[in-house]
């Protein structure tokens, strides 16, 4: 029996179940959950049919797998049948998930196979920065600075009555900052 990692979640910020490892390993924006399976080596990621020419196209995996497949050929019908197929059909005996693997996903897996925990970092290679890793945080430093200090701005010309905040006549709102701060964001890409 083989071993296997294993990670789900998504890797745009925002949605549930946001996983910054899985971004890591596929470097695969997606919106929607999917999941990465390694065995020996080798980078399995199941996607939806919604995803998978992008996955196919963008993401950094040796075989990107229709999970929709995997779900008709279990006979369940359902995602947890789906992976529990593919990780049969590839002889796993022991999968290792990060913790925030969902808690239902997780006591599924365990039916079938021994699972490991793995707290914390799931890559420790991710600790080391690259040059390029090193560019982008500079780079998106920068561009906090600039949207922090065009909000620094806007209050600069606000004034205080009472216990609010105005420009003009219209009360400051923290949605108001964010605006500003998120249009800086974007302009800065």
């Amino acid at each position: 029996m083989k071993e296997a990692s294993l990670l789900y979640g998504t890797t745009d910020i925002g949605p549930q179940f946001f996983s910054s490892d899985l971004l890591w390993r596929t470097r695969f924006h997606a919106p929607d959950p999917f999941t990465l399976v390694e065995i020996e080596g080798e980078r399995f990621l199941l996607v939806s049919a919604l995803e998978y020419e992008r996955a196919r196209n963008e993401a950094e995996a040796d075989r990107v797998v229709l999970l929709e497949k995997e779900i008709e050929a279990s006979g369940r019908k359902d995602f947890i049948g789906g992976l529990v197929h593919f990780l049969e059909a590839h002889n796993v005996g022991k999968v290792v998930v990060a913790e925030t693997l969902p808690h239902v996903i997780g006591k599924e897996l365990e039916k079938k196979f021994e699972l490991v925990i793995r707290k914390g970092i799931f890559y420790t290679e991710r600790i080391r920065k690259t040059k390029e890793e090193i560019a982008e945080i500079e780079k998106a430093s920068e561009a906090v600075d600039g949207a922090l200090a065009g909000a620094v701005e806007f209050l600069g010309s606000c004034h205080v009555k009472g216990a609010y905040i105005y420009r003009d006549d219209e009360i400051v709102t923290s949605e108001m900052l964010r605006k500003i701060i998120d249009a800086k964001l974007y302009e800065s890409g």
